[in-house]
């Protein structure tokens, strides 16, 4: 009897202003949302585009989308839909700023691609619903998104994710 294949949690289309993740990056990255879209019971084989961009970028879509003319290191757009060319269901897009990212994990002592897969998670768990406008909110965002990438072996430290960190056996 052959064995159907399951859809995983989440699918991803990575896009970005420069050079995607390619290769092993682009592995963890895809791992650890589809960690964080299981962990926030995001339904089997939903989508979510994830698109990479710069300072100045962020802060004319924060200024466009929220009245906020400042950087922002991630922007989450929620359409909870349909795809019908894919056939699962469309979350959303992301938005994450590279250039905060680089930034951050220069000051955090964080590995650039752990930083920027962090704002990739942030996003996605938004799109499940995550509100970090509350304390309690920020820390079952905080678990989840530290959760997903702690099982791709990955870790953040400083800053706002201190508190809520996840010890794991190593970084790859």
């Amino acid at each position: 009897m052959k064995r159907r294949r399951e859809r995983p949690a989440l699918s991803v289309l990575t896009l970005r202003i420069g050079s995607p993740p390619r290769g092993p990056a682009r592995a963890r990255l895809v791992g650890v949302l589809t960690a964080a879209a299981r962990l926030a019971g995001a339904p089997a084989g939903a989508h979510v585009d994830v698109v990479w961009a710069d300072d100045a970028e962020m802060k004319r879509l924060n200024k466009r989308h929220t009245g906020r003319g400042r950087v922002t290191d991630v922007l989450a757009f929620a359409e909870d839909m349909l795809d019908p060319e894919l056939g699962v269901k469309r979350l959303g897009e992301v938005v994450c700023n590279l250039d905060l990212a680089r930034r951050s994990a220069h000051a955090n002592g964080n590995r650039y691609e752990a930083e920027a897969i962090l704002y990739a998670t942030h996003g996605v768990v938004h799109l499940l619903g995550g509100d970090d406008h509350t304390p309690a909110g920020r820390r079952s965002m905080r678990r989840i998104e530290l959760a997903a990438l702690a099982e791709r072996g990955l870790e953040v430290r400083g800053g706002e994710w201190e508190n809520a960190r996840v010890r794991t056996g190593g970084n790859t």
